[in-house]
């Protein structure tokens, strides 16, 4: 799926029309149409604020919403965990010796 059917299908979902997004995100509506017939592409920096108004992720607006295992985790989430791993001291499960 593009991009700009993403956008466009989020905003929608989210009742937000492009004039309310252009003002929340501070650009032109036309940027908006534009984006969503994938006519141009916005900055990375436009993604984000067009994520944050939509309360969805950067992944989500760029890739479409993708499917979880059930109990899936957030990528703050999964960040925090492996960041908590780096820092544990867990003794090897077994020594080789080599002689």
């Amino acid at each position: 799926m593009s991009f700009g059917k993403n956008l466009k299908d989020t905003r929608v979902e989210k009742n937000v029309s492009q004039d309310d997004l252009a003002k929340k995100i501070g650009v032109h509506a036309n940027h908006i149409s534009r984006y969503e017939r994938d006519l141009s592409a916005p900055s990375i920096e436009v993604v984000q604020k067009i994520a944050e108004a939509l309360e969805i992720s950067i992944d989500e607006l760029v890739y479409g919403k993708q499917t979880n295992a059930e109990g899936g985790i957030s990528d703050n989430e999964l960040i925090a965990l492996f960041k908590k791993v780096q820092h544990l001291r867990i003794p090897p499960l077994y020594h080789v010796q080599i002689e």
